[in-house]
């Protein structure tokens, strides 16, 4: 047998091209951390208040409003609003405002009133 052939009989299949779709470590995309979520979500805790978010997309952003409330339905309530090119960069950033909101007001108060 020559060189330039090969024989059938030791031939092994090909090994097909790294496919990345199928590995689950290269797939997923990494995702920032929620910094700003994660403390509004433990505030949240720490009061017993409510928080929910709403989005929707104007003008292909996403638009994202952050709510915190005592109930779900009831006054007063706080809310911070943010538009960004993904929905995870309109959360942190309306979490953010959030935060900062939090900050300047006096949070005890703000729990002790009635809805």
């Amino acid at each position: 047998m020559s060189n330039t052939q090969t024989n059938p009989m030791t031939t092994t299949q090909p090994t097909p091209p790294n496919d990345k779709r199928h590995d689950p470590l290269q797939s997923a995309p990494v995702r920032p951390p929620r910094r700003n979520y994660n403390a509004l979500i433990a505030f949240c805790v720490q009061y017993k208040l409510i928080k929910w978010v709403g989005t929707h997309r104007p003008d292909g952003r996403r638009r994202c409003t952050v709510f915190v409330s005592k109930k779900k339905k009831g006054t007063p309530r706080l809310t911070a609003k943010a538009t960004r090119d993904t929905r995870e960069e309109a959360l942190e950033a309306a979490c953010w405002k959030m935060l900062k909101h939090i900050q300047t007001i006096d949070v005890a108060a703000f729990v002790a009133r009635k809805h």
